[in-house]
């Protein structure tokens, strides 16, 4: 199920860890969607971390 969250509502974003890997969820101004979390693969993996963001 794809979901989208306007640029504008993202007030935030928090590390997350599962048994086996790591992701992230979005802080939202609404908080509509703060449970919802998003697990990258690949490259993406690695990026948010490279950044210094996560």
């Amino acid at each position: 199920m794809a979901i989208r969250i306007a640029r504008a509502e993202v007030i935030g974003v928090r590390p997350v860890r599962g048994p086996f890997s790591r992701g992230f969820k979005f802080r939202t101004a609404s908080g509509r969607l703060d449970e919802v979390s998003f697990w990258p693969l690949g490259k993406a993996r690695e990026q948010p971390a490279e950044l210094g963001r996560l």
